[in-house]
């Protein structure tokens, strides 16, 4: 905001220096934001895994056999999705553990941007684990579990976490930093408090998008 001003070059109270500090301070946010997205995966060139992907394809993709099928593809029901209800039990456990390792990557890959839900995600994966075996004789109860979880992870959406961050990935971070940081304001039960500290975490989110986009 102060290198948009035009009052801020004009006063004196501030040097060149200051001036200065202020657009390398822009720029390092601005390399640290575009290192983050890269890392979470909002940002990839695929051309620097195209050798890797294709050493791995060359070594480890080798055809050993064609083997028949035990059974019959029937043309009329492709296409159709069953629902989980008509699913075998060898289907719903391969689906449950399916939907268990993905969920597993997109709290380690697409959380990283947010290091409190990516904790508190990680507590209740293993909740939920603990919860499924002791439904190892329902697969469908287990399946439905982890599918109701997954689109929890999926909206990012937390008990501690207020619903006016949904679907703002970036501002819910920087709120979940204050909570970790900070966890002691947040036990005091005052609504404004914490209305508060919604508010500052937009007014960051804004501020470091305002600054990405000027530079």
């Amino acid at each position: 905001m102060a290198l948009q001003s035009a009052t801020f070059f004009e006063d004196k109270s501030f040097s060149d220096d200051d001036r200065r500090l202020y657009k390398e301070t822009v720029k390092q946010f601005s390399s640290f934001r575009q290192l983050v997205q890269q890392d979470a995966g909002e940002r990839i060139d695929y051309d620097v895994y195209t050798e890797q992907v294709k050493k791995l394809l060359n070594k480890q993709v080798v055809g050993v056999e064609v083997r028949e099928p035990d059974g019959v593809y029937e043309v009329r029901l492709m296409g159709q999705r069953q629902q989980p209800e008509e699913w075998s039990e060898e289907k719903t456990r391969n689906e449950t553990d399916i939907i268990k390792t993905r969920v597993t990557r997109m709290i380690e890959q697409q959380l990283y941007d947010d290091p409190y839900a990516q904790e508190a995600f990680s507590k209740l994966l293993r909740q939920a684990i603990e919860e499924a075996e002791k439904l190892f004789h329902h697969p469908l109860k287990q399946y439905l579990l982890f599918r109701e979880f997954e689109e929890q992870v999926q909206r990012r959406q937390l008990s501690d976490i207020p619903d006016a961050f949904y679907g703002n990935h970036h501002a819910q971070a920087y709120f979940g930093v204050f909570r970790k940081i900070l966890p002691e304001v947040f036990t005091i039960s005052d609504p404004q408090i914490q209305e508060q500290w919604v508010k500052l975490a937009f007014t960051l989110d804004q501020l470091v998008d305002r600054s990405v986009a000027e530079n």
